[in-house]
């Protein structure tokens, strides 16, 4: 299957540059037909594939990991960083290459609450989601996009030590749904660790699987 997503690149490219970066409420991209519509099928196949370790208990969730090293999926995902990198303005001269996880998400996952990516060995991270459903019938599943509306952020949220900035909210009420990117089949949404990047999973009703693949870049 990675042989194949690597050969996906001329593309994905193309998707990324014609893509614009959305600023509301704060900085992302929501990028449609990420993949071509027949190799779709079967990246959504992920869990026959034998090359995933799979974590089944992670925060909740199904996690199916890439971890086989493969010279030519890390430059593949080196060219991915690049492209985004140049979208959000960020320069760097390192070579940055993206962990692989497929997640499997039900009525069991612990992640629920509104949140920022920020994480003790990075100063800047790009996530990005490409949501795995079979039709549309799952679109109320997608990521939920926050402001903070209060006036004590430091009140309000979390900042563990090591971190750049608050990062989980301890007082929810003040933090306001900005509206929910739609759960449509082949479409990635595309975050930073922005200060304000405030956003939250969807709870999954009982029966239901919400399956996406996450690539994540740190710096």
């Amino acid at each position: 299957m990675f042989t194949d997503i690597i050969n996906q690149f001329n593309h994905i490219e193309q998707r990324i540059k014609d893509t614009e970066v959305i600023m509301e409420p704060w900085p992302h991209m929501f990028i449609p037909e990420f993949f071509t519509s027949d190799f779709y099928r079967t990246v959504q196949e992920f869990e026959q594939h034998p090359e995933l370790d799979i974590d089944a208990n992670n925060h909740g969730r199904k996690q199916y990991s890439y971890n086989k090293y493969n010279e030519e999926y890390e430059a593949f995902t080196v060219k991915l960083f690049d492209l985004f990198a140049e979208k959000f303005d960020y320069a760097t001269n390192v070579s940055v290459p993206a962990t692989t996880n497929f997640w499997a998400d039900d009525s069991d996952l612990v992640i629920s609450d509104i949140h920022v990516d920020a994480f003790y060995d990075t100063p800047f991270t790009i996530s990005g989601q490409i949501y795995l459903p079979d039709d549309l019938t799952q679109r109320h599943y997608g990521t939920g996009l926050y402001t903070y509306e209060g006036d004590n952020l430091e009140q309000d949220a979390i900042q563990d030590e090591g971190t750049a900035h608050p990062h989980s909210a301890t007082n929810e009420d003040n933090f306001k749904l900005f509206g929910r990117v739609p759960f449509y089949p082949n479409c990635m949404l595309v975050t930073t660790n922005h200060p304000h990047s405030w956003h939250a999973a969807p709870k999954i009703d009982k029966g239901d699987v919400r399956k996406s693949l996450m690539l994540r870049w740190k710096v």
